[in-house]
């Protein structure tokens, strides 16, 4: 909350116009997007950001992928801005003033939702059914891996400082 008294920006719910002026949160695109995308200013890293969670929203393959990137890929540091990222995609309004044109919303969900295998299972209320309950399993699935992967990179590095310390003493 420190950036938000800042930055006068309330951040409890955010537009996604003003979301990108929170020091905490522009630091965290970089982290994220930053070595993959070194041209892009802070407004296209936001971009990116949502496109990419609302992929993993609407896709749950992309979603796995994302639990795989948690578990393989990713540094303490990158975890971290993970994990802030999608806070700030989740508490950015989608609609509103401020918010992204309906245009550029459909066309990230639209496209994750056409190549998602579980769009075309069942139909009607069957297919609504499926697809809310795939995007709960799979946001579960990100925070609990992301979590727990947290953990174990946190007790490593306890580890190390440890074991450091006790050859230092000799």
């Amino acid at each position: 909350m420190r950036e938000a008294r800042k930055s006068n920006i309330d951040e409890s719910s955010l537009v996604f116009d003003e979301a990108n002026k929170i020091e905490d949160y522009q630091n965290s695109l970089k982290t994220m997007y930053g070595d993959s995308y070194p041209d892009e200013d802070i407004n296209q890293l936001q971009e990116r950001n949502h496109e990419y969670f609302n992929g993993i929203d609407a896709n749950s393959v992309k979603g796995g992928k994302a639990i795989y990137s948690i578990i393989n890929n990713l540094n303490m540091n990158q975890l971290k801005a993970f994990q802030k990222n999608m806070d700030y995609y989740d508490r950015t309004s989608a609609f509103g003033d401020g918010s992204r044109s309906f245009l550029e919303q459909a066309s990230s969900v639209g496209s994750s939702l056409l190549t998602d295998p579980l769009t075309y299972a069942g139909l009607g209320v069957g297919k609504v059914i499926t697809g809310t309950a795939a995007t709960i399993a799979v946001r579960g699935g990100i925070k609990s891996v992301l979590k727990d992967r947290l953990r174990a990179l946190t007790e490593e590095s306890l580890e190390d400082q440890l074991i450091e310390d006790e050859v230092n003493k000799k």
